[in-house]
């Protein structure tokens, strides 16, 4: 049994996933969306300027918060996830990021001896085990 091949198979399996293809699908959009990339860039920029002078030792939260709102930081921010592409490109991440987590928890189960037909990782969402008040896995 070769490991690197099966995991390479999984791979395989993953870019066929609908949260694989979804995500990819997503970010592509957000990507051709001229004006978001300019909000991003925006965004990255304000940033920058912002932590260079938070680093300042001798600098007020009033003299920050004046500077925070002469960059546009928190307009460009609510814009940026205010922004259809944005939203979706998020979602979908989350999406695939959850699967992610799922498959890689199931793996660590296995590495710890836990049964690969029956283990099953906890859920960040607070999942308790028990099914019994559960709506259901995704």
């Amino acid at each position: 049994m070769d490991l690197i091949r099966m995991t390479r198979e999984l791979g395989a399996a993953l870019q066929q996933d609908r949260r694989f293809v979804a995500f990819f699908a997503a970010t592509e959009a957000k990507n051709a969306d001229a004006e978001l990339t300019a909000m991003l860039e925006a965004f990255q920029t304000a940033q920058t300027v912002y932590r260079r002078e938070a680093e300042n030792p001798d600098i007020s939260r009033e003299k920050l918060d004046e500077l925070a709102q002469e960059q546009h930081i928190f307009e460009l921010y609510e814009k940026i996830f205010d922004n259809e592409h944005m939203q979706n490109f998020q979602r979908a991440r989350k999406e695939l990021d959850d699967l992610m987590k799922h498959i890689t928890g199931i793996l660590t189960l296995c590495a710890l001896g836990d049964d690969p037909e029956s283990c099953e990782p906890q859920r960040e969402s607070g999942c308790s085990g028990s099914c019994s008040s559960c709506e259901g896995c995704d």
